[in-house]
Parts: C-alpha cells; sequence; structure tokens
C-alpha cells in the first residue's frame, strides 16, 4: 500500500523554509516579533514554522482514512483534539509527519549554534544588564524582580559548572530579563532577543545537542559587567 502523504515533501519544504530564513537572519534583515533582531532561528520558531509547512501540505481526505492509518499507526493513540473526529485525525496527521522530521529540525537549530561559546553568552549577558541599567533602574518595582548581581552570579556558576541545574537557574534568569527588556526601546529589544538566543544555547547544551565549553576564557564584557 503506497503512502498518501510524502513526508519527504514536507521535510523539504519545510527545511528549505528554514534556510530562507536563516538567509534573511544572516543578512541582518530579520526582526522578531517584538521588534529585536535575530542573530539566530530558536527552537519555538522552528518548530513554528515547521508546523505551518506542514498545514499547508497535510488536509484529511475521508476516504484515505485506512491508508493513513496504514502508514501512521501512532495517531491511533493520540489524544483528541479537533472538533470532530476528523479534525483530530487531521491535527493526529500533521503531529505525525512533524514527529517524523523533528529530529532534522533539531539538527538545523542546534547547527546554527556550533560556533556560540560562553563568550557570546556572556556578551548577551553583559548587554542585557546595561540595558537594564540605562532602562529600568528608574522603575521602582524592576530592581525587585531583576538583581544583575544574581544574574551574574548564576553566570558564574555556569561557567564553573554547566550542568542541567545550573544552567536551568540562568535560563530562568534569563527569561526574567527579556521580559523585562522586549517592550522597551529598539536597542533593549535587541539585547532581549540575543537573550533569548542565549537560552537558546543553554537549552541545547541541557539536551546535549551541544557540547559546553570547558575552560574558556571570559571577555572583555564580563569584565565590565562585573
Amino acid at each position: 500500500m503506497f503512502d498518501v502523504i510524502d513526508v519527504q515533501k514536507c521535510r523539504d519544504a519545510a527545511i528549505d523554509r528554514f534556510d530562507g530564513l536563516l538567509a534573511a537572519v544572516a543578512k541582518g534583515a530579520v526582526n522578531d516579533a517584538t521588534g529585536g533582531r535575530m542573530a539566530a532561528v530558536t527552537m519555538e520558531e522552528a518548530y513554528g514554522l515547521t508546523r505551518t509547512t506542514i498545514q499547508e501540505s497535510v488536509r484529511y481526505d475521508a476516504s484515505l482514512a485506512h491508508r493513513y492509518i496504514a502508514q501512521f499507526p501512532e495517531i491511533l493513540s493520540m489524544e483528541l483534539v479537533g472538533a470532530n473526529v476528523s479534525d483530530s485525525v487531521e491535527q493526529g496527521l500533521r503531529r505525525a509527519v512533524f514527529g517524523r522530521i523533528e529530529a532534522e529540525v533539531r539538527q538545523a537549530v542546534a547547527a546554527q549554534f556550533a560556533d556560540y561559546g560562553i563568550d557570546d553568552l556572556t556578551r548577551a549577558v553583559s548587554t542585557g544588564l546595561a540595558m537594564f541599567e540605562r532602562y529600568l533602574t528608574t522603575d521602582p518595582f524592576a530592581p525587585l524582580r531583576i538583581k544583575p548581581e544574581k544574574v551574574l552570579a548564576q553566570l558564574s556558576s555556569v561557567m564553573a559548572d554547566p550542568g542541567e541545574t545550573e544552567l536551568k537557574l540562568l535560563m530562568g534568569q534569563l527569561g526574567n530579563l527579556v521580559s523585562e527588556l522586549r517592550t522597551r526601546a529598539s536597542d533593549a529589544r535587541h539585547a532581549a532577543r540575543a537573550l533569548k538566543e542565549a537560552n537558546q544555547y543553554c537549552a541545547l547544551l541541557i539536551s546535549a545537542e551541544l557540547a559546553p565549553e570547558h575552560g574558556a576564557k571570559t571577555t572583555a564584557a564580563y569584565a565590565l559587567a562585573c
């Protein structure tokens, strides 16, 4: 029995669209939804792009139901999420197709960060804290939400031991800083974007899709931040 959904075609369309976005990002021509200039595509963004591509390609045809099940038996055990059974099957098909190509999407995202390291992470934190000092020190509540010395201490902990616990704690700190900066002036939004990408780097370290640096030297930016 032939496959009714061409997974390879969906994969190629998604990767082509991803590559096109990367080319635009490399030219400095793309901002994210908050106006921050992108230097890399995050996993969340790549997933969204891939799911949109699949949604455009995969449509449910009731006459092919038995063939869908033969090609994607996993949809039988998926939770119903649509307004009716046919909607749920269509959503299940899209999730099944995504599952077949997810690993390649993750590899494509991780490949962007192959040359990213502790110095880049440090630079993003330093710039983010500088923007915090520029725009948020007059906010009476911001210093209660963000404590620069705590962010820097957690960064130091990651540099000493880039383990899962330390990375997750740093990601929490950086996520809070992103939330404070992404609605401010354009330079703050650009800094927030760099922090978001730094968080993606940390997430890839946690998932072991990137290897941590050992004995990396810090940049002058970190020294200034301290």
